[in-house]
């Protein structure tokens, strides 16, 4: 007979802005208090430590994305949006959807993600607002949400507009999906919300993800001449930015049925936050887990996710840094901080308002 053990139970409020500020102490409580740990504020479960992340990943069918990847329960309250049909759903519909997505993704198909996808200029500015809106949207309603839906619907309708057939170019990857509604491999909505998840989960994350690395670069200016001088190491570097200063924190599921992690009994239609940025630092995955080193092989990280939902964009994500960071490397000595940097506080997101910066020229 299995023994079940105590639930830890802790009082953390993962979306206050002093946990937002700086995470890392507080992660480093919630790992330490077990694999699993019950949130006392939100009555919700929580993993941060890199093993329990990981396989929490990888099984799809105990843990869904279908009833939400936030806090929300979409069984049991109604979405503000559309649920993605990618992000938010399981097989047999992820399978389908993903299958799209993956066949068009090709790191070869795209330069700038947004000019790639084939939406016009005008407006561009309400794709950080709508990646703003869906990222906060994954934590509960605090005052973060309720500033980032401050002019929602304009932004909303905006966004969808640029997700139809016929406001897209001809040549770029949105027209590429309704492709393949003519093949019938899609709907025609079907085609329109995947378009929508380029424009929401493709932003926000990149540019918080290229201002993390300047801010680590900086902060780390040794490992900057150790790029400079091999600039082989470009994509390890990378990787450790996304390990050490992850710009997508943490995600929801739902578990589907009753399961026990280490002892402790879960039951059935119980939300789990997994801490990314958490498992990112486990010490029991990594050796000097809080210190920044671009010669460390840091694959394994959980930031692009792993499993069936793990980031569809990854490779491109990787080959916008190798070119941006390869021709910062090539052109720039040194950075020097000329102010003090500003956060932008996300449910979701980790990343800068503000990143004053100098940069001395080779």
């Amino acid at each position: 007979m299995d023994t079940v053990v105590e639930r830890p139970v802790s009082k953390i409020d993962p979306f206050s802005h002093a946990f937002l500020e700086n995470p890392y102490p507080h992660h480093d409580s919630l790992r330490e208090a077990g694999p699993v740990v019950w949130l006392e504020h939100y009555r919700i479960w929580a993993m941060a430590r890199h093993q329990e992340v990981r396989d929490t990943l990888t099984d799809w069918q105990t843990y869904c994305s279908g009833a939400g990847v936030g806090l929300s329960d979409f069984r049991k309250e109604p979405p503000w949006r559309p649920p993605s049909i990618i992000l938010e759903a399981d097989p047999p519909l992820h399978t389908r959807t993903r299958a799209v997505l993956t066949r068009i993704m090709s790191p070869a198909a795209i330069n700038v993600l947004q000019n790639a996808v084939g939406i016009a200029d005008e407006g561009r500015e309400n794709l950080m607002r709508y990646g703003n809106m869906v990222f906060n949207s994954f934590g509960p309603r605090n005052d973060l949400l309720a500033k980032a839906m401050e002019n929602a619907g304009p932004v909303r309708d905006w966004i969808m507009s640029k997700c139809s057939r016929a406001a897209l170019a001809p040549d770029g990857l949105g027209m590429q999906i309704f492709q393949a509604v003519d093949s019938g491999e899609l709907a025609e909505a079907e085609a329109g919300m995947l378009v929508r998840s380029f424009l929401s989960a493709g932003i926000d994350t990149t540019v918080y993800g290229l201002g993390n690395a300047l801010y680590c670069f900086v902060r780390h200016p040794e490992q900057w001449t150790m790029l400079r001088e091999n600039p082989s190491l470009i994509r390890l570097a990378f990787e450790e930015v996304l390990r050490f200063e992850a710009p997508v924190q943490t995600f929801f599921r739902t578990t589907t049925r009753e399961v026990e992690v280490a002892g402790v009994r879960l039951g059935e239609g119980e939300k789990v936050l997994l801490f990314l940025a958490a498992a990112n630092r486990d010490p029991r995955r990594w050796e000097r887990p809080d210190q920044f080193d671009i010669r460390r092989r840091a694959t394994g990280h959980m930031t692009f996710g792993t499993g069936i939902h793990g980031c569809v964009g990854q490779a491109v994500a990787r080959l916008e840094s190798e070119a941006l960071f390869g021709a910062l490397a090539r052109r720039v000595a040194s950075f020097e901080m000329i102010g003090e940097p500003t956060r932008r506080l996300n449910n979701t997101l980790r990343g800068l308002d503000a990143l004053p910066l100098r940069l001395i020229l080779a």
